[in-house]
């Protein structure tokens, strides 16, 4: 299981930048989708206009590629990211990717619901289950 704080979610938020680049743009991360980039702190979400496009055409889209990125950089998600490879041998597996995949969706899921909005069903990496709640 993972905490992830109230304070965590604010000031990760309130220091992260958002950029949208061109279709084609590529990334530190080798996609030519977007990147979550926690920047020491100083957090960028970059996105290709196409994505947004894609995700705004999904109930639920926009909140949670937003809130998956947020979920992505708290503490928790960072953990995640750095444990991806789980058996240390540089390659990371299907399981591997959506284990920590399910940490920030589980995160988006939360913190959507909570706040009212369309939960988007089946996120690559899928939820762990029963949604997060809040205490």
């Amino acid at each position: 299981g993972h905490v992830v704080t109230g304070a965590d979610l604010k000031d990760t938020w309130s220091k992260t930048d958002f950029q949208i680049n061109e279709v084609g743009t590529n990334y530190p991360n080798q996609s030519m989708r977007g990147e979550a980039n926690y920047n020491n702190g100083d957090p960028v979400v970059g996105y290709n206009i196409d994505i947004l496009t894609a995700y705004n055409n999904l109930a639920g889209g926009m909140d949670y590629l937003a809130m998956h990125e947020l979920g992505h950089m708290t503490q928790a998600g960072r953990d995640s990211n750095s444990n991806i490879d789980a058996n240390h041998d540089g390659t990371v597996s299907q399981a591997e990717n959506d284990a920590n995949e399910r940490v920030a969706n589980d995160i988006a899921q939360a913190l959507v619901a909570g706040s009212g909005g369309v939960v988007m069903a089946n996120p690559g990496g899928g939820y762990s289950g029963a949604p997060l709640t809040f205490q």
